[in-house]
């Protein structure tokens, strides 16, 4: 049992050892290099991804600017409608609405040249009463 206690120990002493072991520059320096070229490898793909983002992006934009020039258009034609609009329907409501002033201006007018004649025909008829009775 003992032989076995030594052998494990022994063992163990041979694996540890080589961990304690410092590591030297070119170790290091090969540990860098390794480790730049996976970085480099899966940098590949991302940086890719980034560039036709980009121009997805600026082609977007692109896209944006035409639409905004085109509303522009669009805004400046319903404006221009808009006064057309205003322009042609002025013209209509006075055509309609002089004459229905005029016509109720006369009405108005009408209904006193009424009442007058009114007043007049029973002062004329009160002066044919005065003379048919005093003669």
């Amino acid at each position: 049992m003992k032989t076995v206690f030594i052998i494990t120990i022994l063992l163990f002493t041979q694996i540890v050892l080589p961990a304690y072991s410092a590591l030297s520059p070119d170790d290091l320096n090969q540990i860098r290099l390794i480790v730049k070229e996976e970085i480099a490898k899966e940098l590949k793909p991302i940086k890719v991804d980034i560039i036709t983002l980009k121009q997805d992006i600026a082609f977007i934009k692109g896209k944006f600017e035409s639409v905004d020039k085109r509303f522009e258009t669009v805004e400046k034609q319903i404006s221009n409608l808009t006064y057309l609009t205003f322009a042609l329907i002025t013209p209509i409501v006075l055509a309609i609405g002089i004459p229905q002033i005029i016509v109720i201006w006369c009405a108005a007018n009408d209904k006193e040249q009424k009442r007058i004649n009114q007043e007049l025909r029973q002062e004329i008829d009160a002066l044919k009463q005065q003379r048919n009775v005093s003669p």
